[in-house]
């Protein structure tokens, strides 16, 4: 049976603007580019098996195959119930070594034809009167005619609508929806040429003005401009001409306003009057305006979306649209965009520049607000701790992993295909270990933590030792900036002894995500904040005879190993890429941030931190006297593995401790030793990789791949990191 492949035409002017890495890079290097279609191989295939590699890229013009490659594919968002599939690629040009800004693509995976597809296709959009006089950015769902459809039987939505005012187009994305039982088609993609309605009060419209080149703004009077010291630019000179009816000069205010007409150039259309201005000119007072007086004016806004049919992060870069300063002259260079689902904000960091002299502004911040509130499934809540619990002990012990891949699809649940031994596995290390709280990354999903409490709490009674274990999860898509793009860490999890300690709730939460406020880019490079920002929770332990029996643990999963697209090197050696050596940088000001958030001194940091063995004491150099990394770093503390049994690589986990309190005994288990110490909670005698993975085979067929076997990335590529805290 032929596969059915799913198209959609891509070009470099739809693309996300992100940042640009450059080497050896020339001016106008795409101007010759034709782009790409994208080609999903087989759209039969569940979307949530769909992986990078089943998306190809064909060349538009296929003798630039040679020229350009197309890089850094990944797939960032998946909607099951709409089918949808969202990711992101960037171009390379192999002559310049050039990398373009970051595209992104979204399609729908259609499904089998049926009677509310056909009618869907059938389905027509035009120009209503109320879209006359509007620019292609400025239409609406009520300016549009829409028709050839059943309305008895069927509601058109339109789900949305991309204005481009420079192709003179507009592009809809709709739906067809029953009546009756709700049934929805496909979403589909029409575009609409404004050409056909445009007329020349639109053109008009896009018509800017400012000083020709070698008058400097700041230094020229409003009412010293004459006529031919104006640059006058976005009309086709082609087909029409300006002319300037009036100037009125506000020296006070350092403004010429112009009203102006534009006329074809065949004499048969004129437009109504318009009106200008070219501002942040030199003022009578003498005062100067700087950059920075200048770039405190600009705004920002949503080119053609309304926030309240949005999540904040659903909103790309490229959807919003900065106004309020003179375009010619200067450039708004967004350094960070930041979406915040909880708060229904996006902060917008930016500095402007001015493109004659290359000054920059210092840093700006504004907010758009208003976006949907976040209806998706919150974290599964665990039982609140049972109150007035107490324990006898004084001491903690306090670990951390990195599970590797830890989804969904690896659980023992109903309906998955291929569970994994994973997690009894993960869960007799944690029983076996005496772990007492433990912190896990790189989990891709909210039902990890309460099916690995469910496990514990099974394998306590097992084993008589009766611990009660509850958890604490931080879902990133509530937390900050890039970490909520991070699809392969959705949760950051603490697993705890509810029998010996407690989480403090602060601001009525159990946990809260660092905000990036104090964050340093030390190392330079293009993120300032945490790829995946440390979750942070206040712990008691539950002993009424102690009086300093509380303190904060942090965990982090850091920006992986190496200089990747939009990263610079660190200079330290290793490869160490920016991002991961900025976050090591920046521990001490997470420590400064944790005690002023949760009111106190004793904090704990744990994470793996992907600092190769050999480069701690330069990553980490900001650490201060009080704050110690509580394992040394050499190949005997190397806790992430190598294929091989009993290989192991990397010093990649670290333990950080700031505190007064005193410490004992850290180290990790070595990971490789599972398969010879007969731990395993749920069958005894497992002392060797065979019996290990025979029984993996038997109870889990299937789930063990040849390229890595039964324990490395099966259950981590990690080892759990633990100390003991004491308390007096």
């Amino acid at each position: 049976m032929r596969k059915k492949a799913l198209l959609l035409s891509l070009t470099l002017a739809t693309s996300m603007p992100m940042f640009l890495v450059a080497t050896n890079c020339k001016k106008n290097s795409w101007a010759n580019f034709s782009g790409v279609t994208a080609v999903l191989k087989n759209t039969d295939k569940p979307i949530d098996d769909v992986q990078n590699s089943d998306i190809e890229f064909k060349y538009n013009n296929s003798l630039q195959k040679s020229q350009y490659e197309v890089i850094f594919v990944k797939i960032t968002n998946r909607n099951s119930s709409r089918r949808a599939i969202t990711a992101t690629y960037y171009i390379k040009n192999k002559a310049t070594n050039e990398i373009s800004e970051q595209k992104s693509i979204s399609f729908v995976m259609p499904k089998k034809a049926s009677e509310i597809e056909q009618d869907a296709e059938k389905v027509k959009f035009d120009f209503a009167s109320s879209s006359e006089g509007k620019l292609p950015s400025e239409i609406e769902t009520n300016d549009l005619d829409i028709s050839n459809f059943d309305d008895t039987k069927y509601e058109v939505v339109v789900d949305d609508l991309i204005g481009d005012d420079n192709e003179s187009n507009i592009k809809i994305l709709y739906y067809l929806k029953s009546k009756s039982n709700g049934e929805e088609s496909n979403v589909r993609e029409i575009k609409l040429d404004f050409s056909l309605k445009e007329d020349i009060d639109q053109q008009a419209r896009k018509v800017t003005f400012a000083l020709k080149d070698g008058l400097i703004p700041s230094e020229t009077l409003p009412s010293s401009i004459q006529d031919d010291q104006i640059m006058i630019s976005g009309y086709d000179k082609s087909k029409y001409t300006i002319e300037i009816k009036s100037k009125t000069a506000d020296d006070a205010k350092g403004e010429l306003e112009l009203q102006y007409i534009l006329k074809s150039n065949d004499g048969q259309e004129t437009s109504k009057t318009h009106s200008s201005k070219i501002k942040y000119l030199k003022n009578s007072s003498g005062t100067i305006i700087s950059i920075d007086d200048i770039a405190q004016n600009v705004k920002f806004k949503l080119k053609s979306k309304n926030a309240s049919d949005y999540l904040a992060s659903e909103i790309k870069r490229s959807d919003v649209q900065a106004y309020d300063y003179d375009s010619n002259n200067y450039k708004v260079e967004i350094k960070e965009f930041l979406a915040n689902n909880e708060e229904q904000k996006i902060t917008i960091k930016f500095n402007l520049r001015d493109l004659s002299s290359s000054d920059e502004s210092e840093n700006n911040e504004r907010t758009l607000t208003g976006f949907k509130k976040e209806t998706s499934p919150l974290p599964p809540t665990p039982p609140e701790p049972p109150i007035g619990g107490e324990t006898t002990e004084k001491t903690l012990r306090l670990a951390h992993w990195n599970t590797c891949r830890f989804s969904k699809n690896a659980l023992p649940l109903p309906g998955i295909k291929k569970p994994k031994a994973k997690a009894h596995a993960i869960v007799s290390i944690i029983h076996n270990q005496k772990f007492d709280i433990i912190g896990l990354t790189e989990v891709g999903s909210l039902e990890v933590a309460p099916k690995m409490v469910e496990l514990l709490n099974e394998l306590e009674i097992k084993k008589g030792t009766n611990n009660k274990w509850n958890f604490v999860s931080g879902d990133y898509k509530k937390s900050y900036g890039v970490s909520i793009t991070q699809n392969i860490d959705r949760t950051a999890d603490f697993l705890y002894k509810e029998n010996k300690v407690r989480p403090v709730k602060v601001d009525n939460k159990s946990g809260h995500f660092y905000d990036n406020g104090n964050f340093e880019k030390h190392f330079g490079g293009d993120y300032n904040e945490y790829a995946r920002t440390p979750f942070c929770v206040k712990w008691e332990l539950l002993n009424k005879s102690l009086t300093n029996k509380d303190f904060v643990f942090a965990i982090s999963h850091f920006d992986g190993p190496g200089v990747k697209g939009g990263e610079v090197s660190s200079k330290l050696g290793g490869k160490i890429g920016s991002r991961e050596a900025n976050e090591a940088w920046n521990i001490p000001n997470v420590f400064s941030w944790m005690r002023d958030k949760f009111k106190d001194n004793d904090l704990v940091f744990q994470g793996d931190t992907n600092i190769p063995s050999g480069y701690a004491d330069k990553a980490f150099a900001s650490l201060k006297s009080d704050e110690k990394m509580l394992m040394n770093d050499n190949s005997e503390n190397a806790t992430s593995l190598q294929k091989s049994i009993d290989g192991y690589s990397q010093t990649y986990d670290k333990m950080i401790l700031k505190s007064s309190l005193k410490y004992s005994n850290p180290g990790f288990y070595k990971l490789w030793n599972f398969i010879k110490d007969d731990i395993f909670g749920w069958q005894s005698g497992i002392t060797s990789y065979s019996a290990w993975k025979d029984y993996c085979d038997t109870h889990y067929p299937g789930s063990v791949t040849a390229t890595n076997g039964a324990v490395y990335g099966y259950i981590s590529d990690h080892c759990p990191t633990f100390f003991d805290l004491h308390f007096e």
